[in-house]
């Protein structure tokens, strides 16, 4: 009976893969890139809660664009099927393939968004990395408040100027760059990389580069985007 009930859910019948370590990947994960542009350089605070779903796009876009996964269906009905739980060697995408690899909560994709690695991780590695810097300062001389600070090493601006070149129309982006868009979509205004003048484009031209994208890019965006507003994701700032 109980065999009969974890297979309901989806749990394999055996253990998930082992495998060996992966060597470092060396590539920024598009999660890490995500978290540095949604990171206000000038008051060190996450633009709003809505940044770990978009680090949580930004996982399975990843996942997926390295053929770990496919998906199939639409909306709540979206399923995805594992096509090689090798290791990519990036600790958080490895976290978070071993958690599709367990299938611990049947083959639903929504049911993993909220069990991706989040942005507090992502955070705690990269201040580990020497990438970011995680401080508390004082308002007033009395109130505590958390910094999160990217370092010279982190390439923040280059990202954002990837990010506002896209948005802006000043060059064609290439298909990271593109997948990165697309999963700040999730809940990062356009605001935050381009001027207030050209925002209204902005959000044009990214909501053109999610149609245009590929119908599971757009699906594995939809779905993250779907669990953030039944959780009533904010808008407000951050840290």
């Amino acid at each position: 009976m109980w065999n009969r009930l974890l297979k309901s859910l989806g749990v394999p019948d055996g253990p998930a893969t082992v495998h060996a370590p992966a060597p470092d990947r060396g590539t920024p994960s598009l999660a890490r890139e995500a978290l540095l542009a949604a990171i206000n350089p000038t008051t060190g605070r996450r633009w709003n809660t809505n940044t770990r779903y978009a680090v949580a796009a930004a996982i399975l876009l990843e996942l997926a664009h390295e053929g770990r996964f496919t998906v199939s269906g639409t909306g709540k009905a979206l399923r995805y099927t594992l096509r090689d739980s090798t290791p990519l060697g990036d600790p958080v995408l490895d976290e978070a393939l071993q958690s599709l690899d367990a299938a611990g909560f049947g083959k639903e994709l929504a049911r993993y968004v909220s069990v991706m690695p989040s942005d507090d991780r992502l955070i705690e590695q990269l201040v580990g990395q020497g990438l970011l810097v995680d401080e508390t300062h004082r308002v007033l001389g009395v109130l505590p408040r958390r910094r999160l600070l990217p370092t010279a090493t982190a390439g923040r601006e280059e990202v954002v100027a990837r990010i506002r070149s896209a948005l802006v129309g000043e060059a064609v982006p290439d298909e990271r760059t593109a997948l990165l868009v697309v999963a700040l979509h999730v809940g990062i205004p356009c605001s935050l990389f381009v001027p207030r003048g050209r925002v209204r484009e902005a959000d044009r031209r990214r909501d053109e580069l999610l149609e245009s994208i590929g119908d599971d890019v757009r699906a594995v965006v939809m779905a993250v985007r779907a669990v953030r507003d039944r959780r009533g994701g904010g808008e407000s700032s951050s840290v």
